[in-house]
């Protein structure tokens, strides 16, 4: 796809699958694209946590206003 398609179909999703499970390779290859997502200045001063544990996830959604 190129840069034109991309930004041409990009959609917003409010409603995600919570049983769809992705392999360790497509999060391998997520991981490696958000670390080159651009930042102000360069600075990069992200970090990207992977939460797995359905618990700890809810209480995060809850500390983010649902």
């Amino acid at each position: 796809m190129d840069t034109f398609e991309t930004i041409e179909q990009r959609r917003v999703i409010r409603h995600y699958d919570a049983a769809h499970k992705i392999n360790q390779s497509e999060l391998d290859q997520l991981m490696d694209l958000a670390m080159h997502t651009p930042s102000s200045f360069n600075i990069k001063h992200w970090r990207i946590i992977n939460v797995t544990d359905a618990a700890l996830r809810q209480k995060i959604r809850a500390a983010a206003w649902d």
